[in-house]
């Protein structure tokens, strides 16, 4: 809320606050397994200026966003999570749930919720095109519903948290996309991804601004040589 930036640096296992001139305001956490320690980092909600959290892999760390301290810890099966969001001191994300259905989960301070499934990639369960390729990011909304966008599919789906959702198309302008051509060739040969696995453009965040427009952000990566760019 102050205009700083939270950066999720995860060589250095920490998470570095920049003012909103670029200065470095302080360093949360460093790596190591002990009190204030990271093993890794990952994606990161914060609830207005008090708690942040951060999502490691499979595990949910709750932190004093004043004083970098731990609250608490718990296990959350999360399985490659790159987007978190908060509302209310509840968390979402996206919950893969073993021969199961892509869903929404959240996580309220004491127990693990379950939400509605979504439409699979392709419209059809392909397990390995709808593990690989259903990356999300959510924004809540009002009373329990959520707004949500995926890795392998174009629209905006909108909702009550426990569903049905519906679709709203989004005109593709700039992004990748799903790349539908990709992911049934995929389907039909998993060992033809190669580089071309990282080609849909996955989802970084969405929100739902003060006006009611929904701003959505996605990352879209080409292979340079041996980086991507």
């Amino acid at each position: 809320p102050a205009g700083s930036y939270l950066i999720v640096d995860g060589p250095n296992h920490t998470i570095p606050e920049y003012g909103r001139d670029g200065t470095l305001l302080r360093s949360i956490g460093r790596k190591g397994e002990g009190p204030g320690e990271f093993t890794s980092v990952g994606p990161l909600a914060l609830s207005g200026d008090s708690v942040l959290y951060m999502l490691a892999p499979m595990v949910l760390h709750a932190l004093d966003f004043t004083t970098g301290n731990l609250l608490y810890k718990t296990p959350l099966a999360a399985p490659f999570v790159g987007s978190l969001a908060q509302q209310d001191g509840q968390v979402y994300f996206r919950l893969m749930k073993s021969g199961g259905a892509i869903r929404v989960g959240a996580w309220d301070g004491h127990a693990l919720k379950t939400g509605g499934a979504v439409p699979p990639p392709l419209g059809r369960k392909v397990s390995h095109i709808d593990i690989t390729f259903s990356a999300m990011a959510i924004a809540p909304i009002a009373g329990d519903s959520i707004a949500l966008v995926m890795q392998g599919a174009d629209p905006l789906f909108l909702g009550p948290f426990k569903g049905p959702f519906r679709r709203v198309e989004i005109a593709r302008l700039h992004r990748q996309g799903a790349r539908h051509d990709l992911l049934e060739r995929f389907a039909r040969d998993p060992g033809s991804a190669a580089s071309d696995v990282y080609t849909p453009s996955q989802p970084a965040a969405l929100r739902r601004l003060a006006s009611g427009v929904f701003a959505y952000a996605s990352s879209d990566y080409t292979l340079v040589m041996d980086q991507f760019a």
